[in-house]
């Protein structure tokens, strides 16, 4: 699972049947259509004055998470300086004075493989440099993580506490974070996981919203009940108090979709006439996958919705219905539409 630096949708290698949507959209939206984790995203940034109410590990809502903030421990102690050569396919990464395809090259092509201790100890710098480029970052951190480098969650953490960090690479740190946390749940590490699992429960009030979503669904995705109860919450409030859920509707809509919620469906019919063309296509693509034929006239009407991300997933969802359909739902008393 490598976090992809331009559409964050590379978490697994299985393209979603939703592909027919490749004929309607354009690239940045087709990826944001497909199983990836990069469904688009309503607000750049997300601020909040007081923490939300938030289930505690253990499924009790009686916990409220805190704004993030990193302990200052040895996590944050500045790293040493480079005592010894790297290896050669690296140098160049290195070198500030090279263009960034060129110090990026050997990162992404094959090159570099194994890691010696010095090569170990530049890419760990370059994970926290916030002046360097963020893809070249992320690489960095990729590397780092393919060779089991523990560190690079205390380096993400980092990341996610100094100055001067921009929200795009918060994120890509947050989403290697919440990586780590789930490679030490499959690999049943569970001090690992426990040590983590805090840090990721910070960030679900953190300041940016891309945070935020990265964070909730690597929760969702460990089978997290304090995620899984955030992310039904925000399914279900039309708090307009709570600047969390309309940033982060789209996200809950796709969740109900991946846990297969299907009791929620009558929930998710709702957002298909919301204001928000991507508020509208979430539910769409999400009763699309949930096989729910009882929404398939409302979801052939929006094929000729004026927005093409909204009628491309409605077309998307048509083909999942009718290609896989599941026990159809009865249609919900009416609710009011927002």
């Amino acid at each position: 699972m490598n976090p992809n630096p331009a559409s964050q949708t590379s978490r697994s290698g299985k393209v979603s049947p939703w592909a027919l949507t490749v004929a309607v959209l354009g690239l940045g939206t087709l990826f944001a259509v497909l199983a990836g984790i990069g469904w688009p995203v309503q607000s750049a940034t997300l601020r909040t004055t007081q923490p939300q109410p938030v289930p505690s590990a253990s499924g009790t809502p009686t916990s409220t998470v805190v704004p993030a903030v990193i302990p200052q421990t040895t996590v944050a102690a500045p790293l040493p300086g480079l005592t010894a050569p790297v290896s050669p396919a690296l140098k160049i990464v290195a070198d500030r004075t090279q263009r960034d395809d060129l110090r990026l090259k050997p990162l992404v092509d094959g090159t570099v493989t194994a890691l010696t201790p010095s090569d170990i100890l530049l890419l760990r710098r370059i994970l926290r440099d916030a002046s360097d480029e963020d893809t070249i970052r992320n690489e960095a951190a990729n590397h780092l993580r393919a060779n089991q480098v523990a560190d690079v969650a205390d380096d993400c953490s980092v990341v996610l506490a100094q100055a001067g960090e921009r929200p795009r690479f918060r994120s890509f740190a947050a989403q290697h974070l919440g990586i780590a946390w789930l490679d030490a749940c499959t690999q049943k590490a569970p001090e690992k996981a426990k040590a983590l699992q805090p840090r990721l429960f910070a960030l679900l009030t953190d300041r940016d919203v891309e945070v935020r979503r990265e964070v909730l669904l690597a929760l969702v995705r460990g089978g997290d009940t304090a995620g899984l109860a955030e992310a039904a919450r925000l399914l279900a409030s039309d708090d307009a108090s709570d600047p969390a859920v309309p940033a982060m509707r789209d996200l809950a809509l796709r969740i109900a979709c991946e846990t297969k919620q299907v009791a929620s469906i009558p929930r998710v019919r709702v957002f298909l006439t919301h204001a928000d063309a991507t508020v509208r296509a979430a539910a769409i693509l999400a009763l699309g996958k949930l096989g729910d034929r009882a929404s398939r006239a409302a979801i052939e009407a929006a094929t000729k919705d004026k927005n093409l991300m909204v009628a491309g997933a409605a077309k998307s969802a048509l083909a999942v219905i009718d290609s896989n359909p599941i026990q159809p739902v009865k249609p919900a008393a009416k609710e009011t539409e927002l």
